[in-house]
């Protein structure tokens, strides 16, 4: 791993941990979707530690400043580190489908020694995010459930209790508990000690006498509730399982969603698998109160959107990589577009409960769930949604609201909020009737699929419309010749541009015209110039994926000579990698999958295509001609 890595990032359905520092181990934050919050909690800890691993040998605490880091599965961070007495290993796993955290340190001795393994947990403050940070107010408790001294609690309460974490440890120790510098007598743990402003902490620790040779682990599981015995159970749930258990059953389930890389794709596989994975775990999860599958742009606090929903974030940016790895859960994705969120499409941003929190309509975002459904649908044969109700309601509140911003007599769709979300100067974007054209095509090509022939003739002839209006009136021209235009008022003013979040460079990767239209040739040599200027100073990660879609393989360079911002992708990258803007965006990291994928195709396996996938969830590779099918 690069010298330069800081920072690692895990997480389940559940629960995320969006930073491990690996200067000393420490879990920075713990976090999970709460829906009637509409949004997301995270606990900090006291200086940047939550949980802490802490080692002692031979009386001398031990520092991990050298320790050796790596991600097992492209997922499970660990790290390794030497030391004269023997070899500390300490591994940070998130089962999949539970509803907690493990965490497992074990040392192996070289000699005869005395060490110690603890770990520390403090909670100081309580954020919830969405869309912006803010800190929660409420009383916080710790202390352990009447009959179980050896595991501990901390909990948050305003009336009732809102959520709690349940400790448990493997083998059992009776934890030490306290707030501020107070530690709280053991007798009287079994009544939840408020905490007021101080920090709440806790500790669980063995003492070992190895010998050389002699390998020892001890673990501790942090499980979320939504009170105390919830989370105690929750806990207990997985030290029941055991480490072993969990750790196999979680290696085996990332295994089966590999993407395998050989040839010249080889040296993209660990950033194009641990993208895949944040993108899959960080946009979408279960929320702890009403435990829906929800998605969202991103889990993490680090980015300016956590916690909100975006047609276009969730529907053309996270679907896509999702699908690739794991098809199920891609419909899954559809229906909840389908079902709870739809009543809103088209605005700019909603809430996870589907109630709109910005207002302004976005024409991209208003198609976006009819490409997605198609791209789903086109790589796995699975006709069988398009016979949910919820999704054919959905598509004709989709149409229904295309046809409200049409221009009077021309076939062009008006809009308020750019890709790049900023207001409109000119009401028809070129991009976003690139997608609407898109979308029409998909529409038809799904009412085929279902032989519905007359929906199909009518939406194939829409779309031929909307294709001819583009071509007649956002071609426009420029400094060096015809270039697709960003905007027009159709009343003959326009204004030149691009934006990475809805880029002219994909006008013929969508097949609304040939790659060698004169004005499209301009337009895509003027926004890869553009970009080349701006490196190695800063890159825009959807520019380079957009870039690789439009068949531009010179943009793999560009990736691969600028590591990520602690391993994921961000809006904007650095010389070094570092995130200038956007961080934590999973849905970014989910674009760029996508894009790597349709790239470097011959050379990939994505767990989609592979034939041991269910025949309804996969479709022959042979279906994926250039130009042709899954765009």
């Amino acid at each position: 791993m690069s010298a330069r890595r800081q920072r690692y990032s895990t997480g389940n359905e559940f629960i995320t941990v969006d930073e491990i520092d690996t200067s000393t181990g420490a879990i920075r934050d713990l976090a999970f979707l709460y829906e009637s919050a509409r949004g997301t909690i995270v606990l900090r800890g006291e200086r940047g530690a939550f949980l802490k691993p802490r080692i002692t040998i031979d009386g001398q605490p031990v520092s991990l400043e050298n320790a050796r880091w790596r991600l097992i599965n492209h997922w499970i961070p660990a790290f390794t580190l030497a030391t004269p007495a023997g070899v500390v290993e300490c591994v940070y796993l998130a089962p999949v489908s539970r509803k907690g955290i493990a965490v497992r340190v074990s040392f192996e001795a070289s000699r005869p020694v005395e060490a110690e393994i603890g770990f520390e947990l403090n909670w100081r403050t309580t954020l919830h995010v969405c869309d912006s940070v803010r800190l929660m107010e409420g009383t916080r408790f710790c202390g352990c459930l009447e009959g179980s001294s050896s595991e501990g609690f901390f909990s948050l309460r305003l009336a009732w209790p809102l959520f709690a974490i349940g400790v448990a440890a493997d083998p059992a120790c009776e934890p030490c508990m306290g707030t501020g510098d107070r530690t709280l007598d053991p007798a009287t743990l079994t009544e939840a000690q408020p905490a007021g402003e101080e920090c709440v902490w806790g500790a669980c620790s063995w003492k070992i006498t190895g010998d050389a040779g002699q390998r020892t682990g001890r673990t501790v599981y942090l499980g979320v509730g939504l009170e105390a015995s919830s989370a105690l159970a929750s806990a207990q749930d997985l030290q029941a399982d055991g480490w072993d258990g969990l750790f196999g059953n979680t290696t085996s389930w990332l295994e089966a969603r590999r993407i395998r890389c050989r040839d010249e794709a080889a040296r993209m596989e660990e950033m194009l698998n641990e993208n895949a994975l944040y993108n899959y775990f960080f946009s979408q999860g279960v929320t702890i109160d009403t435990e829906r599958m929800v998605v969202t742009s991103s889990r993490s606090a680090r980015y300016d959107y956590t916690g909100s929903y975006r047609d276009r974030d969730a529907c053309l940016y996270s679907l896509p990589g999702v699908l690739l790895i794991d098809p199920h859960q891609a419909r899954r994705m559809l229906e909840y577009v389908f079902s709870v969120q739809v009543r809103n499409v088209g605005a700019r941003s909603r809430y996870m409960d589907g109630v709109l929190m910005r207002p302004g309509f976005a024409l991209d975002a208003l198609v976006s769930p009819i490409r997605a459904l198609w791209m789903y649908v086109d790589l796995t044969n699975d006709l069988t949604i398009l016979f949910d109700q919820a999704v054919q309601a959905g598509i004709n509140r989709i149409l229904e609201a295309l046809s409200r911003v049409e221009h009077e007599s021309i076939a062009l769709y008006r809009t308020q909020i750019t890709p790049a979300e900023s207001p409109t100067q000119l009401a028809y974007v070129t991009a976003d009737n690139v997608l609407v054209w898109r979308a029409l095509i998909d529409l038809a090509d799904l009412y085929r699929r279902i032989r519905d022939v007359e929906r199909q003739s009518e939406t194939a002839k829409w779309a031929r419309d909307v294709r001819a209006d583009i071509l007649a009136r956002c071609i426009v021209e420029g400094p060096d010749g015809a270039v697709f235009c960003h905007s027009t008022d159709l009343s003959g003013n326009h204004k030149l541009g691009d934006e990475p979040e809805g880029s002219l460079i994909l006008t013929a990767h969508l097949e609304l015209c040939r790659a060698d239209l004169a004005a499209f040739r301009n337009t895509s040599r003027d926004i890869i110039e553009r970009m080349k200027r701006d490196a190695p100073e800063r890159q825009n990660v959807l520019a380079l994926s957009n870039r690789l879609l439009a068949g531009d393989l010179d943009a793999l360079e560009a990736l691969g000579s600028a590591p990520m911002d602690g391993g994921i992708a961000a809006a904007w990258l650095d010389g070094a990698g570092c995130a200038l803007a956007g961080a934590g965006w999973a849905a970014c990291a989910g674009y760029l999958v996508y894009a790597i994928v349709r790239a470097l195709e011959p050379h990939l396996d994505p767990p989609v295509l592979r034939e041991e996938t269910p025949p309804s969830a996969r479709i022959s590779r042979k279906a994926l001609k250039p130009g042709l099918g899954w765009i």
